[in-house]
């Protein structure tokens, strides 16, 4: 993450910039950040990725990951269902072992703890990215798993994954106006006291987390109720700042007609191509089978120019 940083605000900023300069080239480079986040979380909710198997697994896939994320999960999914195979499952102290032989690289062992309930892979492509390898999906569709379970989802490649701490209230440009944005000001804050007044408390923080959850199912049941068409409307003018207008001035401009308007000069080459394309006809001056006639016959021409030619 610090390389991927320093490679993201080289593009910015410049060594050679004062400490005021070098401030604002800062705050420039964070609001692209937002914009860029707030860009992905739009078409996250407002559309839905096209789906390529008829697996319930990947259907519940395409309703927890992001956009981008799904894409590498799909794959996976994909992989397992056209390349992965299970020829051989022992038994041990602690679970199952799955052989699952893959067609390109050979055969790796999924490991299955019957008493933690989990999946390991000798892949080991889950402990590297967080994300199902096609492995393990082939094991999980071995044991008719229809969802991911919450134990492989990382929480940062959700949907609902959110940074903790964000812009409110002030920005570069001066105060906000926004009532939505002043009434949330200070809200992460007071959430964080919260938990650290619990911390060591497990009957407080049981008690907590209780209320919160409460309080999450009561407004996504409200967030289902609202139809979906004014949810596109609100996360639209909540990603351009301004309210959706009531009648449309600007409209998309008159088709223009091009057909002609493009021609060009032929070459030579094009053109001798185009005219051995034609039958040959009889020129009734020179008697001879060309593309040419009597009003254009090179010969008769060329002989009535040597008789001029002689007068002169």
């Amino acid at each position: 993450m610090s390389e991927s940083e320093n490679s993201f605000f080289k593009r910015h900023l410049n060594k050679h910039a004062s400490l005021s300069e070098l401030y604002v080239l800062f705050e420039t480079a964070i609001e692209t950040q937002r914009h860029d986040h707030d860009a992905l979380t739009l078409a996250d909710e407002t559309s839905f990725p096209e789906l390529i198997t008829i697996l319930d697994i990947e259907k519940h896939a395409a309703t927890v990951y992001t956009n981008t994320i799904f894409l590498e999960v799909q794959k996976e999914i994909q992989y397992a269902s056209a390349f992965c195979t299970i020829p051989k499952c022992i038994d041990d102290t602690e679970g199952h072992i799955y052989d699952v032989d893959e067609d390109a690289e050979g055969i790796f062992k999924v490991h299955h703890n019957i008493v933690d309930d989990y999946l390991s892979c000798s892949c080991k492509f889950f402990v590297r990215n967080g994300l199902l390898c096609k492995h393990m999906i082939a094991v999980a569709r071995n044991l008719k798993l229809k969802t991911i379970p919450e134990k492989y989802i990382v929480y940062r490649w959700t949907r609902n994954a959110s940074s903790i701490f964000k812009q409110v209230g002030q920005n570069r440009f001066g105060s906000s106006t926004n009532n939505c944005e002043a009434n949330t000001d200070g809200l992460v804050s007071l959430a964080l006291n919260c938990i650290g007044l619990v911390d060591g408390n497990v009957e407080a923080i049981q008690s907590l987390r209780k209320m919160l959850q409460d309080f999450l199912d009561e407004q996504s049941k409200k967030s289902c109720n609202a139809s979906s068409s004014s949810f596109k409307e609100r996360l639209i003018e909540n990603f351009y700042g301004s309210s959706l207008p009531s009648v449309v001035t600007v409209f998309p401009p008159d088709v223009a007609k091009t057909k002609g308007s493009c021609s060009r000069k032929k070459s030579r080459l094009e053109a001798e191509a185009k005219r051995a394309q034609k039958p040959k006809r009889l020129c009734k001056k020179c008697n001879t089978l060309g593309y040419h006639d009597s009003r254009n016959c090179d010969k008769v021409n060329a002989k009535n120019k040597n008789v001029s030619d002689s007068d002169i």
